[in-house]
């Protein structure tokens, strides 16, 4: 079995961890890696499990994520629309992370809440089970899923699909909601399930564009990319323009500049010292981190 090698790679998600707090994105990128051998340290295997946290409203998020992807990819492959009781995988999930069973060996892929983890006081989980059923029928009634379930097979590009494309030589990650050819070229969907405008990221549409453009030989003119908000119904779209992708590269090669910079050795070797990535002054970021039991430099409160 080939072993695993943690190659340097660039995310959004990574970005935003790099520019919230660099340790935050050291415990992510390098700090749990190797955690899942049952002879790693101890605090790499702790760091890994909490690396499988997400808060109550992310999981909400990912919830409706994956209801909205398995009914898209029922209809990709010819059949009808599945039954999924939203509500009840999250009572199952809800108990599964209050039992913390995502410590249990090889169970790291169930659901992990940082409420349970840190023994938060929490009285809103009724409201977040809401939210995600709101989303979910929201998505039901909108016109985007009776288009998107008279798409032919062929039509479709990506659900879901975790995927890469090259930056000049650096690995970049993407993984888009849903994809498709149109008549007048690419749509891209990002589903949104975030209570407030603040959750819209133009820089992230952008770079599903560029991976359009690599993995699918799209025009730069061809693509239509869609933030649909299945919190508020709203949907905003627009057609990428030659200027945003220049300067969505400029942004991505700017960030993997600063992330190779504090690196020990060559981008190759990819070796990180954790005393070189400083920690954020924010208590707030600070309070709502994963790794707060495992890091050492934590802001004064």
């Amino acid at each position: 079995m080939t072993d695993l090698i943690n190659e340097f790679s660039w995310s959004r998600s990574r970005m935003k961890a790099f520019e919230e707090c660099r340790r935050m994105y050291w415990f992510q990128v390098y700090g749990g890696w190797g955690g899942w051998e049952k002879r790693a340290p101890e605090r790499t295997k702790e760091t890994y499990i909490l690396s499988k946290l997400k808060n109550r409203w992310m999981w909400a998020g990912e919830v409706v994520h994956v209801a909205v992807a398995e009914i898209l990819q029922s209809y990709r492959a010819g059949a009808g629309t599945p039954e999924i009781d939203v509500r009840q995988r999250m009572r199952d999930q809800w108990k599964s992370s209050r039992d913390t069973v995502y410590r249990q060996p090889r169970m790291a892929k169930t659901c992990a809440l940082s409420e349970h983890e840190y023994g938060d006081a929490v009285d809103d989980w009724a409201e977040v089970a809401e939210h995600a059923e709101r989303c979910f029928q929201t998505f039901l009634a909108s016109p985007f899923h009776a288009e998107l379930k008279g798409l032919s097979r062929d039509a479709w590009l990506a659900i879901e699909d975790l995927d890469s494309f090259p930056l000049d030589g650096t690995k970049v990650h993407v993984k888009l909601d849903a994809a498709h050819r149109t008549k007048d070229g690419i749509r891209i969907i990002d589903w949104k399930t975030g209570r407030g405008a603040e959750e819209s990221d133009p820089l992230q549409l952008t770079v599903y564009a560029l991976y359009a453009i690599e993995a699918w030989r799209a025009g730069p003119d061809d693509i239509l990319v869609v933030e649909a908000n299945l919190s508020s119904g709203k949907s905003f779209e627009r057609w990428v323009a030659p200027e945003d992708l220049g300067e969505t590269r400029r942004k991505m090669l700017a960030s993997v500049d600063a992330m190779k910079s504090l690196l020990e050795g060559s981008p190759e070797e990819n070796v990180a010292e954790e005393s070189k990535y400083g920690v954020t002054d924010d208590p707030r970021s600070c309070r709502r981190c994963n790794y707060r039991k495992v890091c050492s430099d934590k802001p004064l409160r």
